[in-house]
């Protein structure tokens, strides 16, 4: 949570991040998709997410790209854009992950 003293926020107690494989048959196997998400700003508006790949040249090499999904563990604090009103409960967003190339 936002700590007033030091303003930094417990991402997992906002937030839970899963990566999807697309298609089992053509996606890179589930092992391969481990991962780490780093907050990396926030403001009134928004948060910013950097996921660093264990394996970045294993995601989404299929024909179907993998996904990313965000779970609002806490929806109530997260007001939606289109609305003006809090995220109900349950409330998540999927993105596709585009291929990952070499650094």
């Amino acid at each position: 949570m936002l700590s007033p003293t030091n303003s930094t926020i417990e991402l997992a107690s906002l937030l839970k991040v899963k990566v999807l494989q697309g298609s089992e048959d053509s996606s890179a196997p589930i092992d391969k998709l481990g991962f780490a998400v780093k907050l990396t700003g926030f403001d009134s508006k928004s948060i910013s997410l950097a996921i660093e790949f264990d394996s970045p040249l294993s995601i989404s090499v299929g024909h179907v790209p993998d996904f990313v999904l965000l779970v609002f563990t806490e929806p109530g604090l997260f007001v939606s854009k289109r609305t003006g009103l809090p995220l109900a409960q349950g409330a998540n967003v999927a993105k596709k992950i585009p291929k990952q190339f070499p650094s």
